[in-house]
């Protein structure tokens, strides 16, 4: 059992607009396989993530099985291509598989996520660059991941 939280903020646009962005973090199961971790996601999205909705799905996957991180990809392109920015996620760090994880030095995956579903081809985007793995100089096992997010004021 694992957890997910949701939260809609209102970010100022600067012009006197906001855009209200929906906020989902998730933890999926680490004890689990691949496809019960998919379910969860899935489980997830469906409850917590409305089509049409600027939404920013972050979280710790767990993707540890062999290739599950790259199959996840793949399933996100997919569900990008059939749905689009209205109904999809798009994995903001295009492809980099940079570790956000390790254990006693030994171990090292990416396990932590960032998507975005803009909601339109007009909304919020993580542009290229924008995804970081920082360094936490020991702080915790996993490493944070910084995405910066650029909002177009409706009209």
């Amino acid at each position: 059992q694992r957890s997910a939280l949701s939260a809609r903020i209102d970010v100022p646009n600067g012009d006197g607009t906001s855009t209200t962005l929906n906020l989902v973090n998730l933890h999926t199961e680490n004890k689990a396989n691949a496809k019960v971790r998919r379910k969860q996601y899935d489980a997830v999205v469906a409850e917590l993530v409305l089509p049409g909705e600027p939404t920013i799905v972050a979280g710790d996957l767990n993707t540890i099985s062999p290739f599950e991180g790259s199959s996840f990809r793949k399933y996100l392109e997919q569900r990008w291509a059939e749905l689009g920015p209205s109904g999809a996620q798009f994995d903001c760090s295009r492809g980099d598989d940079t570790d956000t994880f390790s254990a006693v030095g030994v171990v090292r995956m990416r396990i932590d996520w960032v998507l975005l579903q803009p909601g339109s081809e007009s909304g919020p985007a993580c542009p290229v660059g924008s995804y970081r793995v920082l360094d936490n100089e020991g702080a915790s096992d996993h490493r944070p991941v910084q995405t910066d997010f650029v909002l177009t004021p409706a009209g």
